[in-house]
């Protein structure tokens, strides 16, 4: 509204900005339409201009028959056919909520110009960003994060990389430690000891080949065989 905003009542302020999340709630849904349209549309151009390419890029092992693709490609096909219909009723919603906000900003100041002026009164809440301005900028958003999606892609498979090598790393280092422990505790040990050793570590080697180990298992496999 354009009317002077009094101060108002915290229970009628309370009125306007519940009015005023149901239109945020309303233009969430617009944009979140927008950028997952945005996004499906690219994924479909990327599988029509070369179906191959997309299993090898998104699917890795898969050809563009198996499940994986052809599952993917009829959601996003589904999708993108009901998006009109869902654009649709998106603003329908928009505008019952805008409709909605006006009438509630018009029951207020009514309510208010029927009061005495009383202490404890605030502030009229602020009017939300116009809409046009909020469109803008979601789909400028959801542009940018389309454009930019394979990108973000490579770098969060090189970080997964990184911290993959880093862990192996930090696991050789810790192996290779156990190791050195290891052989120069063995340099005091009898024969015997030594030999039964090597037929646990054998014992193992063999349940985990025939699965009738589980690795979760091998410590509790290593106390009952050294302490037969």
């Amino acid at each position: 509204m354009t009317s002077v905003r009094p101060p108002i009542p915290k229970r009628l302020a309370a009125r306007i900005r519940a009015a005023q999340t149901k239109v945020l709630d309303a233009r969430g849904w617009i944009e979140a339409t927008a950028f997952n349209s945005l996004q499906d549309e690219a994924r479909w151009n990327d599988f029509a201009r070369n179906p191959e390419a997309f299993a090898r890029k998104y699917y890795p092992g898969h050809s563009v028959d198996s499940y994986p693709v052809q599952t993917s490609t009829s959601r996003i096909r589904e999708r993108l056919d009901k998006l009109p219909a869902r654009m649709e009723r998106n603003q329908r919603d928009l505008d019952a909520a805008d409709a909605e906000l006006v009438k509630v900003e018009a029951e207020v100041l009514e309510e208010v110009g029927r009061m005495r002026a009383t202490s404890g009164r605030v502030s009229w809440p602020p009017a939300l960003e116009p809409y046009a301005q909020f469109h803008a900028r979601a789909m400028a958003k959801a542009e940018h994060q389309r454009d930019t999606s394979d990108a973000q892609r490579e770098d969060y498979l090189a970080q997964v990389k990184k911290d993959f090598d880093e862990e192996m790393a930090a696991l050789e280092i810790e192996r290779q430690a156990w190791h050195d422990e290891l052989a120069e505790d063995m340099k005091s040990w009898s024969p015997e000891r030594r030999a039964m050793f090597r037929q646990v570590m054998g014992g193992i080697a063999e349940g985990l080949r025939n699965r009738t180990l589980a690795p979760s298992d091998i410590g509790d496999y290593i106390d009952r065989q050294f302490k037969r």
